[in-house]
């Protein structure tokens, strides 16, 4: 009669006949990791597992089974008493799943190369059912390199070291004890009557390849490993078990009844702080016949320019603070997106589509999507003037924020751990309408005949003076801006406050305490001031920049008080700020833009880290002196009203 063996019948099979088997240690490690398997393939894979081993038991001249190999042993009677063992490790104990009685004691102690941690000392006393049956390392120290968040980056996994300590008991009538666990302890005998006591190391997974898009790839060492922490961070939300190795500790005898429970295996990785991605965007323009023929000449090309194509790259602004293993590293970086500009001409644009049409399907599909992602990131983010409008439409940001604050503590004499996550994400956008009034002004004064003779001396003061004696120039400005804006409200520490913010608990495997504000904000501005230069045979070159705004804005936040969301109301009060700049070299002088740099009043883009403004002829200039600020109305919030 034929009997199709169980996965414990190989076991049996593989300790006890081992010369019937091409490898006993392979097959033994092959029925380890299919009884490891996930409940969903679990049954599918020991059977699978043990068909292919018994396969090669019957080609090693093994003696085709009609039943179980597997002896059913009563218990002994040694001295008028049952075997000596603890209930708790029998069929009782469900949180160890054991029914090896004869395991008298286990006990764990990790980080042997710091200040050791005796973690839990099993004794049959369902040690491990608060943990739902498994230990926890965090391990902090890497494996091989030297240590860094570069190591960790690219896939050098962290350990750590202790030893655990094996009692089976004397009168145990099963003989030996096999150990399956890490890959160094696999097979392991354990003698009846001794304690063994065994080294190991438990590692963690290696941190899978962070692909680092091509514009990223040009700007600084800081501004890569920011941008990998976000994307890290955004994996660890999404796959919460990013990084954690989990691996079987088995005692087994025969493969049956044998005694578990599951190490867990993370690495110490703490992060504290934000980091700011400004997505690339496409912008494209058609090049009328004049200009196009103009560039031709000037770049030396032979045709005419027809298109003009601007991509601006990704943008990353990071204030961390990291605990990697024993490194402490600190990123504090901002990189402003970089601009490349390309001119086609008839001929490269014929030669583009063509190109286009040659790809296959699917690459035509992925530039399909890859152009389209960046276009609707242009109409997001780019900033829509026309100068010889009076209204113009704009936009500010996204501005996508990730920001993190981690804690991964091991329990003192426990098997337990404190492991939690609070993640943060903002996103700050912002829209609006400019109205020129310095432009509205002159148009209206062309009306009139005196009107008409004063635009025309600004637009000759605008056009500049160059003669043998004086060269001078000054152009005017006044404005007034009405915008609409969405995100956190700042904080004092810069990094603000996340829209949403929550806190993920690993071991309760559940959010609570949910945090945020989305704030909802109306501001209106009106500026304006005067820019120009004076030169003459008897004086030096004198360049000056002075600017005048009031500002003012009002708010409602929606946030999250005592766990209920509500409202509440606010407003700035009103402020006239006066400023004068001086010109600066942006592109020395150590005052590189930051990425991320807020919209002024009058349309400069404002980089916090230099407080460089850059003009819309490509003119960077400082603030010269401190600002002269005047506060016209005080500030005011309102109470928290919930919603009911």
């Amino acid at each position: 009669m034929s009997y199709q063996p169980s996965i414990e019948d190989i076991a049996y099979l593989a300790q006890n006949q081992p010369e019937h088997f091409s490898s006993p240690a392979t097959t033994l490690r092959s029925i380890q990791n299919a009884m490891q398997a996930d409940e969903v393939q679990r049954e599918t894979l020991e059977a699978i597992t043990a068909q292919n081993h018994y396969n090669d038991f019957l080609a090693n001249d093994g003696q085709a089974l009609t039943e179980s190999p597997i002896p059913s042993m009563p218990l002994p009677v040694l001295e008028g008493r049952p075997q000596a063992q603890d209930p708790e490790f029998g069929a009782v104990c469900t949180v160890c799943a054991s029914q090896t009685p004869c395991i008298e004691k286990v006990e764990v102690v990790c980080h042997t190369h710091a200040k050791s941690n005796q973690r839990v000392t099993l004794q049959g006393e369902n040690e491990l059912v608060d943990t739902e049956c498994k230990i926890y390392f965090v391990a902090d120290k890497f494996v091989t390199g030297e240590g860094t968040l570069e190591d960790f980056f690219e896939g050098t996994q962290l350990k750590d070291e202790g030893n655990v300590a094996i009692t089976i008991a004397g009168d145990c009538s099963h003989g030996q004890h096999t150990l399956y666990w890490t890959d160094e302890l696999n097979g392991t005998e354990l003698p009846p009557g001794a304690t063994t006591t065994l080294d190991f190391t438990v590692m963690t997974r290696p941190v899978p390849p962070i692909p680092i898009p091509n514009p990223v790839m040009g700007m600084s060492h800081e501004a890569k490993m920011a941008f990998k922490v976000a994307v890290m961070l955004l994996q660890v939300l999404m796959r919460r078990s990013h990084m954690v190795n989990e691996q079987s500790f088995r005692i087994t005898y025969d493969g049956t009844n044998d005694f578990c429970f599951t190490t867990v295996t993370l690495p110490q990785f703490k992060i504290d702080g934000s980091v700011t991605v400004v997505p690339p965007n496409l912008e494209r323009h058609h090049v009328e016949k004049s200009d196009g023929r103009s560039l031709a000449q000037e770049m030396g090309m032979g045709s005419r320019v027809r298109q003009e194509t601007q991509r601006q790259g990704w943008g990353v602004e990071a204030a961390l603070n990291i605990v990697c293993g024993a490194a402490t590293p600190t990123i504090t970086v901002g990189n402003e997106a970089s601009t490349t500009t390309t001119y086609d001409t008839g001929p490269s644009l014929r030669r583009a589509n063509n190109q286009q049409q040659q790809k296959s399907a699917v690459e035509r599909f992925i530039d399909t999507l890859t152009d389209a992602s960046q276009r609707i990131a242009k109409n997001l983010s780019a900033t829509e003037s026309d100068d010889d409008q009076l209204l113009s439409f704009f936009t500010h940001g996204p501005a996508i924020t990730v920001g993190a604050t981690t804690e991964q503590v091991e329990e003192e004499g426990g098997p337990g751990l404190t492991h939690k996550i609070t993640p943060g994400i903002s996103l700050i956008y912002e829209f609006g309408i400019r109205l020129d009034i310095y432009l509205a002004l002159k148009m209206a004064a062309r009306k009139t005949p005196h009107g008409r003779a004063l635009v025309l001396f600004l637009e000759n003061l605008e056009e500049g003076i160059d003669t043998y004696m004086v060269q001078a120039g000054l152009k005017a400005k006044l404005y007034m801006e009405v915008a609409l804006g969405v995100g956190p409200s700042p904080t004092e520490d810069g990094l603000g406050n996340h829209t949403l913010r929550v806190t993920y608990d690993f071991q309760e495997q559940a959010f609570d305490s949910p945090e945020g504000e989305i704030s909802i904000t109306l501001r209106a501005v009106v500026g304006g001031g005067i820019i120009g230069y004076f030169d003459s045979v008897v004086t030096e070159e004198t360049v000056f920049n002075y600017e005048v705004t009031l500002a003012t804005s009002g708010s409602i936040s929606l946030t999250i008080e005592d766990g209920q969301w509500g409202y509440r109301l606010s407003h700035t009060g009103a402020v006239l700020r006066v400023q004068g700049y001086k010109k600066a070299d942006v592109e020395s002088g150590g005052n590189e833009p930051v990425a991320g740099g807020r919209p002024t009043p009058n349309h400069h883009t404002q980089h916090s880290s230099a407080q460089v403004i850059e003009t819309a002829d490509g003119q960077g200039w400082v603030a010269d002196g401190e600002a002269h600020a005047y506060r016209l109305a005080d500030s005011w919030q309102g109470a928290f009203h919930p919603f009911t």
